[in-house]
């Protein structure tokens, strides 16, 4: 997982704003880029790049395919919903692009990388994420056909080496009935491999029905239990929701949930559930996500799970802590885009709370925080960024070194907007 440089409002055991997820990419085979080869595109195993002298060495071999100067690599009919993920190797002076449809194409060149042009403009991603020249970067891409908008597709984000640099933009579009992906060449060597696409669509083959909630607002907080406590309102409910019946309670309350996932289709699926509290889950009796120490506000946390056709039992208990209460899931997989089995209150909506960053433009910033490092929070961090956008974070007490980042320093606003009240500063780019 990628690591993040985040600092604490308070020294409560609480996690801001992260990510725990698995990729729908993950067990999709890659597609067999021999089949391609051809007069501009080479089989091989790798492509070596010197760091300093930029000698290039080409090793023989399977598995990826290499193209120096001109050179197209087209896939035809790719479905108007999609995942894609490869892994390429460019040159310094590589120009290389590729084409999400037929106006709009993704810069894949060094100081580009990330980059979208379109016929309405550029979308350019506030840092440059690209790895050093000669390592393989990652890239990760989502895109939809724009709902209630004829005429637009919708990029719903856009990873490098697992930072999201872009997300949610609306480009246009003449045609998408014959949509192709493209990889584009003009200048320099461009290697590629482990090449995925997931095409998606609007069908939704689980649903949630016979769900029924109760709450209870007094409790064991130290035991998370109900038991030898009477429960405060039950409820039918026609998608998940905190509110079971007790409004909107400013109290901590424990909610449990029961019902039915129909499953129509037999398969892999990914479920997404988005958190400000704590919860537990469990599908056919078994633990899928289990209460911890921790706290969340607003943390998104994903498991993939095979199911086969028929009924499965659901179970979920959601504890309400300090924080505003957030309790939401989705599914996709299987051929599905992603879709809420919530209900839409339930979610409130995040706000942005404007910009209070650290820029180090003038002069070195330091500053002392916490910092969430191979899943354990450090409490002896020390952040420095410098006025060449070149950033690192340090153990103080051990003298040890944990993440180097390059691009912008740290945003303070959740933290110090309301005394902290809300989430960590955070930084938006990495080494």
């Amino acid at each position: 997982m990628k690591k993040q440089f985040v600092f604490y409002a308070f020294l409560f055991s609480i996690i801001f704003h992260a990510s725990f997820s698995q990729s729908l990419l993950d067990d999709e085979n890659p597609v067999d880029l021999s089949a391609w080869k051809n007069g501009s595109w080479k089989e091989i195993s790798d492509l070596t790049i010197a760091p300093i002298s930029n000698k290039v060495g080409v090793i023989n071999g399977k598995g990826g395919l290499l193209a120096e100067g001109s050179a197209q690599l087209v896939f035809p009919n790719v479905n108007q919903s999609y995942l894609l993920s490869f892994n390429c190797k460019i040159e310094n002076q590589s120009q290389v692009s590729l084409a999400l449809t037929k106006e709009n194409k993704l810069l894949l060149s060094k100081n580009e990388f990330g980059t979208i042009v379109s016929s309405s403009g550029v979308n350019k991603p506030e840092v440059n994420a690209a790895r050093a020249t000669g390592l393989w970067q990652t890239v990760e891409i989502s895109v939809d056909k724009a709902k209630n908008l004829p005429g637009f597709v919708l990029v719903n984000f856009i990873k490098v080496n697992n930072l999201i640099v872009l997300q949610h933009v609306i480009l246009p579009v003449q045609d998408l009935s014959n949509n192709h992906l493209m990889f584009e060449v003009s200048k320099g060597m461009f290697a590629l491999k482990n090449l995925k696409i997931l095409e998606q669509t609007d069908i939704k083959p689980i649903t949630l029905t016979g769900l029924k909630g109760e709450v209870w607002e007094e409790f064991n907080w130290d035991k998370v239990s109900t038991e030898g406590f009477s429960s405060m309102a039950k409820a039918d409910l026609v998608g998940l929701n905190y509110d079971i019946g007790q409004g909107v309670s400013k109290k901590n309350f424990i909610a449990k949930y029961d019902g039915t996932l129909n499953v129509d289709k037999a398969g892999v699926y990914n479920f997404t559930f988005d958190i400000s509290g704590k919860f537990m889950v469990m599908i056919d009796e078994k633990p899928i996500f289990e209460f911890t120490n921790d706290f969340y506000n607003r943390n998104i946390f994903t498991k993939k799970l095979e199911l086969s056709k028929g009924k499965h039992s659901f179970h979920l208990e959601f504890l309400k802590a300090w924080m505003k209460p957030a309790l939401g899931m989705s599914v996709s997989g299987n051929g599905a885009k992603q879709y809420a089995l919530n209900e839409l209150t339930s979610l409130p909506e995040i706000k942005n709370y404007g910009n209070i960053k650290f820029d180090p433009s003038l002069k070195t910033e330091v500053i002392r925080g916490f910092y969430m490092h191979n899943g354990v929070k450090n409490t002896t961090a020390l952040a420095t960024g410098f006025t060449s956008k070149y950033n690192y974070a340090i153990d103080i007490e051990k003298g040890s070194l944990m993440t180097v980042w390059k691009g912008n320093f740290t945003d303070m606003s959740e933290m110090w907007h309301e005394r902290g009240s809300l989430r960590p500063s955070r930084q938006t780019a990495c080494l």
